[in-house]
């Protein structure tokens, strides 16, 4: 096997475990999602370092290991929604940001990572955590609320940020939007001598 496939690889086991951990959930066999989840991690990690490490990484390797994020993400909530309904929301607004995330780019062809989605994804998959080491300990309960609120309150300011990253790469502003240019060719006392003269003119309140 070439070094080339091993992070791809390992990237593409993340994913299929997904199904795999979902379907042990509904029969409550929880423990066992735990390993897998923990293997799951482990590929996570090392994909992004042995790529990087033997020079080895690709558009199509960066992009099919943010879709394993998400569907791992997404996977484990999924999971811990057939023991802990408190999980719901999260899981939504997950689904949510995930969709305009794909939507977005669809229509701008532009990828953006802003540092609060970063720290969004953090607290999520620490609320992940602690929800799983609560099956084991139950006695998490506190702390378990206070990740969740924390990464609700994230998912929404991150939705909220997205759409206005969106909307201002789609609503770039001309000179012919300033409202200064629209004054002047409404003016009928101002004189342009030149296409020049009208730029700086319209440019003033940029």
């Amino acid at each position: 096997m070439k070094k080339s496939m091993i992070p791809n690889l390992l990237t593409l086991i993340r994913i299929c475990l997904v199904p795999i951990m979902i379907i042990l959930s509904i029969f409550k066999l929880y423990y066992i999602v735990i390993v897998l989840a923990i293997i799951g991690a482990l590929t996570d990690l090392l994909d992004g370092k042995l790529a990087r490490a033997w020079h080895v990484t690709s558009i199509i390797g960066a992009k099919l290991d943010d879709v394993a994020d998400k569907t791992f993400a997404i996977g484990l909530l999924l999971c811990l929604v057939f023991k802990y309904n408190s999980v719901i929301l999260i899981l939504l607004l997950e689904i949510v940001i995930a969709s305009l995330n794909y939507y977005y780019y669809k229509k701008t062809n532009h990828t953006e990572t802003l540092m609060v989605g970063k720290i969004k994804t953090t607290f999520l998959f620490v609320t992940i955590i602690s929800y799983f080491l609560n099956i084991i300990t139950n006695n998490l309960g506190i702390i378990n609320n206070g990740f969740r609120y924390a990464t609700i309150n994230l998912q929404i300011i991150c939705i909220i940020k997205y759409y206005l990253n969106y909307y201002r790469l789609t609503h770039k502003l001309t000179v012919e939007d300033s409202i200064e240019h629209k004054r002047i060719m409404n003016d009928e006392t101002i004189i342009v001598k030149s296409l020049d003269d009208l730029y700086k003119i319209a440019k003033k309140d940029d």
